[in-house]
């Protein structure tokens, strides 16, 4: 039945899902176009289908001798148009800019039932493909609710198979905002299906995804300030929750404390939201592919192995806490197996359980050591100090005397750990604690106090002068290289080509801005002479030690072909090297095993010292009694090495 009917009559399907129905301009010219030549139906091509509702009852309008006399007899009566909804909209913009002859709208008025209505809806929709998955899957759910459909069914009667329609119905069990990324089209049902997956594992796996899948919007006036500011900003993860209190800096939102929470930010002082910086970056989300990446990263990083959990899978632990899904881990429908791996997706619940076990396992400590509550506060679960060792019989004796026990020391603690080492020293053995020291250094002290009251007076003297000597051995090291740069900065000062040369084959840390020449040279200088790569040098022995930094000394400043003239202390060590090896044991007479070859060499090197003495005592860098004397000595040991010569063969 042909009618037309008063806009405020007519209203839409109450299953048409459809929110958004774009720009009618195109259809409103189309209209006025076609108006002259289909005058009965203002322009209209094809009038669409609609029945009379009133108080939720469909009416026939023959009973009432048409519709005109329906809607007076029945002031609550209204048409509901089963399609046509974008031209519904297109008349009352016309009526609206003054066109009265778009006051009312033609219908064909029929006789439908409720899943007639349905059926012309999804079929209207299906035709033009402009429905989003989100109002593809209500009008799925409203379908069956409303007529007790299976999913079969409802995929049958509309097109679809029955996987496809659970599949669009799982994407109504996501949040609100990711409902409407999916429907505003800025995500794909493929991005929704990925988040789906997330939230299965955990919400704080689809937390951590929907930070990188989903978009956000701010104000135009903070999007402004956020791309002016982005040049400062820099991607930090933070570690700790203490950001309470922080505001972004472009548009004033707060930023959420919490430990793995991702903010961006330049100095720890200014911050932006993830919004204000994706939005000054004019972010888009990631591809499926990346967004499945994301996904395999997420549950990764919060996915906890129950089969090295604390606490026994079969106990009940935490039950009282509303936070634990299961007391009894076996009984939870959130773990997952992997292997021979089990494992658990809520964070939140596998911590709870681990700190009631932790608690419950003190409790049991402080019972075994016969202790108050609060005599063993300082227990903890994370490593640090130093881990009391049973092979260290120093460790063991320790323990054993009482030093390192509850209220001896105040530095003394239990570490709560997930497994049994025989290497630690536990205080029972059938308790999950180490003794432990929260200060490694003042351990290692009491482990020195107690080796020297082991010590008897001649060890710990001797000990001593071992410990003076290495002192003095360092010192000459460290003054032989203070020497060392000092030559090779005045070297490069004076454009010394081998300096120079030298440098451009070992480029390292250069001269900072503003140092004076001097400066920069030294600094250039070091750079040429690190020593980073022999530091172990220093645990060698003592003679070893020096000797081997004079050698790597006299190497690096041969490359470089500058001269570094010895000190007193340089000689005098060379003239103890030669009296070493030339005289016997107790340094008073000539050895009498010695080979010509090697009383040659020596001479010559006596020769060598004698000539470098003579050099530093007329730069003024020798004094007289230091020359004299090593003069002397020098004098003494070539008589030696001459008496030697004249008894050979």
């Amino acid at each position: 039945m042909f009618v037309r009917v008063p806009l405020n009559r007519v209203v839409d399907n109450p299953f048409q899902t459809r929110i958004e129905y774009g720009d009618v301009t195109d259809l409103v010219e189309s209209l006025l176009k076609m108006k002259n030549v289909r005058p009965t139906t203002s322009g209209l091509i094809q009038v669409p289908p609609a029945r009379v509702v009133a108080a939720g009852r469909v009416l026939n309008p023959d009973e009432y001798g048409g519709v005109p006399a329906v809607l007076g007899d029945e002031p609550e009566a209204v048409v509901e148009i089963a399609a046509g909804h974008r031209r519904l909209r297109a008349f009352r913009q016309l009526f609206e800019a003054g066109e009265t002859d778009y006051a009312s709208f033609p219908v064909d008025v029929q006789v439908l039932d409720e899943q007639a209505m349905a059926d012309i809806a999804w079929e209207e929709n299906a035709k033009r493909k402009d429905l989003s998955p989100i109002e593809e899957a209500q009008a799925l759910q409203r379908a069956i609710e409303r007529f007790g459909w299976t999913q079969a069914q409802v995929g049958e009667r509309w097109g679809l198979s029955q996987s496809a329609v659970a599949n669009k119905l799982r994407l109504l069990q996501l949040p609100a905002d990711a409902q409407e990324a999916i429907r505003s089209g800025q995500i794909s049902e493929r991005h929704g299906r990925v988040l789906l997956a997330a939230r299965a594992k955990s919400e704080r796996v689809y937390e951590r995804l929907a930070e990188d899948v989903l978009p956000v919007s701010v104000p135009d006036q903070a999007m402004e300030k956020a791309k002016s500011l982005i040049g400062q900003f820099r991607f930090n993860e933070t570690q700790t929750p203490n950001h309470a209190g922080e505001t972004c800096n472009a548009c004033g939102s707060p930023i959420p404390a919490g430990t793995h929470y991702f903010h961006w930010y330049a100095d720890g002082y200014h911050f932006l939201c993830l919004a204000c910086y994706r939005a000054a970056r004019n972010w888009t989300p990631p591809s499926v592919s990346e967004a499945e990446e994301a996904l395999r990263h997420a549950v990764n990083r919060e996915r906890n192995d129950l089969t090295r959990a604390s606490w026994p899978l079969d106990e009940a632990v935490g039950e009282e806490n509303p936070a634990v899904r299961s007391a009894r881990c076996v009984d939870c429908q959130l773990q997952e197996q992997d292997g021979d791996r089990i494992w658990c997706y809520d964070g939140t619940c596998f911590g709870v359980k681990k700190q009631r076990w932790y608690a419950y396992q003190i409790i049991l400590l402080e019972d075994h050591l016969n202790l108050t509550f609060g005599d063993i506060a300082a227990v903890t679960d994370k490593y640090g100090g130093y881990d009391l060792r049973s092979y260290d019989g120093v460790d063991k004796a320790l323990v054993e005397s009482g030093a390192c026990a509850p209220g001896k020391c105040d530095r003394l603690r239990f570490r709560y750990v997930t497994y049994q080492s025989p290497s630690s020293i536990y205080p029972h053995p059938g308790l999950p604690f180490v003794y432990n020291c929260d200060n490694a250094n003042a351990h290692h002290g009491c482990q020195r106090r107690y080796l020297a009251s082991e010590r008897s007076e001649d060890e710990m003297e001797k000990e001593k002068q071992t410990q003076k000597q290495a002192a003095e051995r360092r010192g000459q090291a460290r003054a032989m290289m203070g020497r060392a740069t000092l030559a090779m900065a005045r070297a490069l000062l004076d454009g010394h080509a081998g300096a120079w040369k030298r440098l451009v084959t070992h480029i390292g840390g250069m001269a900072k801005d503003g140092q004076s020449a001097e400066a920069a040279a030294k600094r250039v200088a070091e750079t040429l002479l690190d020593m980073r790569h022999i530091v172990t040098t220093w645990r060698f022995e003592l003679d070893e030690t020096l000797e081997l930094v004079e050698t790597f000394i006299t190497d690096e400043m041969r490359k470089a072909g500058v001269a570094l003239l010895p000190s007193a202390d340089d000689l005098t060590r060379k003239l103890e090297r030669i009296a070493a090896f030339v005289l016997d044991d107790e340094l008073i007479s000539p050895r009498q095993d010695l080979t010509p070859a090697q009383v040659t060499g020596n001479l010559v090197n006596l020769d060598r010292i004698h000539a470098q003495a003579e050099d530093l005592h007329e730069a003024g860098t020798l004094p007289d009694q230091d020359f004299i004397r090593l003069n002397v000595w020098a004098c003494e040991l070539r008589e030696a090495l001459n008496s030697i010569s004249r008894e050979i063969p």
